[in-house]
């Protein structure tokens, strides 16, 4: 029997000792207080279960000393990764052609609003 338990038994006899007129609504009254008391205790078990699990479900996502081993052991092969999956700019000689290209398609899209609002009016 854990302490919680024993200590509810003293309770228990030292409180029919002091009221011993109205024992059985006394009783009844305490063995409602008890059954909280019991409810209570199996829903904290539960939830410090709960929280148990949860913190073993998060460690495989914060696990810092696995993924640490994993750059280690895979340091070269990740260099490689970021060389190739590098996004380069373009050379200054495309990157004029693209905005030359971009120029002249907003110049004939502006001609073409012109010549819309010419026949509207």
């Amino acid at each position: 029997m854990d302490i919680f338990g024993h200590f509810l038994n003293i309770f228990e006899h030292f409180f029919i000792k002091i009221f011993k007129k109205n024992i059985p609504s006394y009783i009844a009254l305490f063995n409602c207080y008890k059954m909280n008391i019991d409810e209570l205790t199996e829903k904290c078990k539960l939830l410090e279960q709960e929280n148990t699990e949860l913190k073993e479900h998060l460690k495989r996502y914060t696990a810092p000393a696995s993924s640490k081993n994993y750059y280690e052991k895979h340091k070269e092969q990740i260099k490689e990764r970021r060389k190739t999956h590098n996004v380069t700019k373009p050379s200054p000689e495309k990157s004029k052609e693209y905005a030359r290209k971009y120029y002249l398609k907003k110049k004939e899209e502006k001609q073409k609003e012109k010549e819309l609002a010419a026949q509207n009016i």
